[in-house]
């Protein structure tokens, strides 16, 4: 009979590693569904020589331009040790982690109607864990390979523990999705709620311009009825 246990979670920081950019194999290519793709990158052979909150490089990775994608990597080292990533994966990773965070984790599976099978799997799939003993109360910790792994583990961790997330209500807004702590926050900062007022009041102030500027009926040289 299975039982059901509680258990605190930590996540071991992740070390950088410098990510190198290589030629991509047919093969490789085939497995990153992307036949275009010519280069790629990838973890080198060197040792690490940082390390990462996983949470804030998992707000760097969702906040990133697409158009400075490799920029990702040279802050960050490599992406994935099964994964190569081209800038189409990129901007799908991006997509398919910021759906998920804004989703109940029991809809995860249901986002292989939109996006790549293999990359939803791997955000439903299990993490590397490690049960630590030495203290008092034991710890499960979660191995942290590459920023994949560190992303990934990051949202079921946060799914586990209840945490709701939104996506700003500022069209244009760039950043990653914002945990939800009131129930009336729409926007991700002040600074988004700053420009979104201020663009409001533009535009109030612009079509009462307009509406003043218009011509009367009488002025047109109409007959008031």
């Amino acid at each position: 009979m299975s039982q059901n246990i509680s258990l605190p979670i930590s996540l071991l920081p992740l070390a950088w590693k410098r990510a190198d950019l290589r030629p991509v194999s047919e093969k490789e290519a085939w497995q990153n569904l992307d036949s275009s793709a010519v280069r790629y990158y990838c973890h080198s052979e060197q040792d690490a020589c940082d390390y990462f909150d996983p949470w804030q490089l998992r707000d760097d990775f969702l906040g990133w331009r697409i158009e400075d994608w490799h920029g990702f990597f040279y802050m960050a080292g490599g992406w994935s040790k099964s994964f190569g990533i081209t800038q189409r994966d990129f901007a799908e990773w991006q997509q398919l982690l910021r759906e998920a965070l804004v989703r109940p984790a029991k809809d995860w599976r249901s986002l292989t109607a939109q996006f790549a099978p293999q990359k939803v799997s791997k955000l439903t799939g299990p993490l590397p864990i490690l049960f630590d003993w030495r203290g008092d109360v034991p710890l499960a910790k979660v191995v942290l390979t590459d920023s994949l792994v560190a992303i990934l583990a990051t949202i079921q961790v946060d799914a586990l523990r209840g945490a709701e997330f939104r996506i700003c209500a500022r069209h244009d807004c760039k950043s990653a999705p914002f945990r939800v702590e009131a129930r009336h926050k729409i926007f991700c900062s002040s600074d988004c709620a700053h420009l979104v007022a201020v663009r409001k009041s533009r535009e109030r102030a612009a079509n009462a311009k307009t509406t003043k500027k218009a011509p009367s009926r009488k002025q047109r040289g109409g007959k008031a009825k």
